[in-house]
């Protein structure tokens, strides 16, 4: 099984998401959302998804907050103390 995204690992197994999320321990309607590419999953889920999927789908995190905590981090360095 060659599949590295979860809509094609569910299509492959013949899972629902309904079904899926309950092995992951999540609610339906956010593995929909990840599905449709509307969200990103968390750092636990997207490691729980590998875990349940033997390492076939790994789904990023959400790329936007990392750079936008790391951006402000920078910012907060930068300010000058009063």
């Amino acid at each position: 099984m060659l599949v590295t995204t979860l809509k094609g690992y569910l299509a492959e197994t013949n899972l629902t998401a309904k079904e899926f999320s309950e092995k992951v321990e999540c609610a339906p309607e956010y593995i929909s959302r990840i599905l449709r590419g509307k969200t990103f999953p968390g750092k636990k889920l997207a490691r729980d998804i590998f875990k349940e999927t033997n390492g076939i789908v790994n789904l990023p995190t959400n790329p936007k907050t990392q750079t936008y905590k790391y951006q402000n981090k920078q910012q907060n360095k930068e300010k000058p103390q009063t």
